[in-house]
């Protein structure tokens, strides 16, 4: 399921925005600056339409926040304004945002509009990804803690720790059993390595502190990593 979030004081905002999008993209909906950002520290959005102009002064602070912790989400947010203004879209361009639409929205419009970013969002190759305080390095298959201050700490992790814990935040809220797990980094299910994982799980949870009450035991089913 692909994710986008809306970010937008107009309930009624909802009820267009689900008239454009197709039943494989899910819509999370919130009001205020404050909610937008939880939401982004605790999923991964493919894109993020903002009505930045409901609350200017702390919705700029939010951009000037997320362009020095995360740059990278800048690229995924699209602006969307009542006002119309030249001096909005000038500097919506100049934070570096995907893309700013104009209220009244027109459904195929914007239908078009996402469509077209959630297909180059999905042919673009990202280097790493940043889900809660994880962030995830694809190409060198390293995974670092974020801190509050936006500081990095890299984890000292094997190559299995290191599949495991991307396996976990990839399926973020779901519940994975010991079998799907060794499917996936042993290539196999066998019974004997059922206590190896459960080894593996433990170590993790020591080398991801302060976020080990994230990785929970579900007894008799399997674990599950709760980033949001």
């Amino acid at each position: 399921m692909i994710n986008l979030l809306l970010v937008d004081d107009d309930p009624t905002i909802q009820d267009i925005f689900r008239a454009a999008l197709n039943p494989t993209v899910r819509l999370d909906y919130c009001s205020s600056i404050a909610e937008a950002r939880r939401l982004l520290l605790s999923k991964d959005y493919k894109l993020v339409v903002i009505d930045l102009f409901f609350d200017k002064e702390k919705s700029i602070d939010f951009l000037l926040d997320l362009k020095l912790k995360n740059p990278e989400i800048l690229r995924k947010i699209i602006m969307i304004t009542g006002k119309g203004e030249i001096d909005d879209e000038i500097e919506a361009h100049q934070f570096g945002l995907l893309d700013y639409l104009k209220k009244p929205l027109n459904i195929k419009l914007l239908k078009a509009v996402i469509e077209k970013h959630l297909i180059n969002n999905e042919n673009q190759s990202f280097d790493s990804k940043i889900i809660g305080p994880f962030k995830v390095d694809l190409n060198e298959q390293k995974i670092s803690l974020l801190g509050d201050n936006g500081v990095e700490e890299h984890l000292e992790l094997t190559l299995k720790e290191y599949k495991i814990l991307k396996l976990f935040i990839d399926n973020d809220g779901r519940v994975l059993s010991r079998e799907k797990i060794m499917e996936v980094v042993w290539e196999d299910s066998s019974e004997s390595l059922t206590r190896t994982v459960d080894m593996h799980i433990s170590t993790l949870r020591k080398k991801i502190k302060p976020y080990s009450k994230l990785l929970e035991t579900r007894r008799g089913v399997g674990y599950i990593l709760n980033i949001s």
